[in-house]
């Protein structure tokens, strides 16, 4: 399951968490080599719902930076921007001079597909493993059933 990103009003929100993005800005061209280059983490504080960590982490993606509020691990909050920003940066090569915004939609375009993919693997992942354990009782019955009884033993009675 995802974290559950949500973009309101220029914040980002993590977990319900709330978040602080970067003011919304006019539409521009990438820069085509925009790397996510700094994941700081600026501050740490207890979550109210459940007392867990909130660390304020700073991260780039298309050469600009977004404060992100979450209790999640920041070398996986990196990853995340890193992925992100490589998929922006494949649908930048790949457009033909599209604006940021539309950019972006394509790479969302693309994270989401990803995504509903992993989703269709593990539903037929869990399938064949349902399958595959009914077809293991199905054979522990079959050779209980042909497994011989065991002999009775018989009692000498005494005359």
């Amino acid at each position: 399951m995802l974290a559950g990103f949500t973009l309101e009003d220029g914040n980002v929100t993590v977990n319900a968490a709330q978040g602080r993005g970067p003011e919304p800005r006019a539409p521009r061209r990438l820069h085509p080599h925009a790397r996510p280059s700094a994941v700081t983490v600026t501050e740490i504080e207890s979550g109210p719902e459940t007392g867990d960590a909130v660390q304020v982490v700073t991260v780039e993606i298309m050469g600009q930076r977004f404060q992100i509020r979450s209790t999640l691990d920041v070398g996986h909050i990196h990853q995340l921007a890193s992925y992100v920003d490589d998929q922006i940066q494949t649908a930048s090569e790949h457009s033909t001079g599209g604006d940021a915004v539309r950019i972006a939609v394509l790479a969302a375009m693309n994270i989401a597909d990803d995504y509903f993919r992993c989703r269709k693997t593990e539903a037929a992942l869990k399938q064949a493993l349902t399958r595959a354990g009914e077809i293991e009782r199905m054979v522990q019955d079959a050779l209980a059933d042909a497994a011989p009884e065991p002999a009775a033993e018989t009692q000498e009675s005494a005359p």
